[in-house]
């Protein structure tokens, strides 16, 4: 694995739908081998249910859930958990593409 993504989740319920469609649409695995690691940091609002919804539909992403510790912890958590040989973090109201 070259990369993983870290997307770290608290109470981002009306933007991840956006944020998953634009990282999981890389579709090109050949040239990137990636999975988003999506770290849900206690959120209160339905932002669990849909990263549940996402992990179970795209083998890409996996999914941690933390009570809230904020920022920094889910990052920490996210990196000791990353299986790729590089991490770039990323918010969850970000919008991202990967280009060649």
């Amino acid at each position: 694995m070259k990369l993983t993504i870290v997307l770290t989740v608290y109470n981002k319920e009306e933007y991840l739908e956006r944020a998953f469609n634009a990282l999981l649409r890389q579709r090109n695995t050949e040239v990137y081998d990636y999975e988003v690691l999506a770290v849900n940091d206690g959120s209160s609002d339905g932002s669990l249910r849909l990263l549940q919804s996402y992990a179970q539909r795209d083998s890409r992403l996996r999914l941690l859930s933390q009570e809230n510790q904020g920022l920094s912890m889910a990052r920490n958590n996210g990196v000791d958990a990353a299986r790729g040989e590089y991490v770039w973090f990323v918010d969850a109201d970000d919008v991202i593409s990967l280009k060649a």
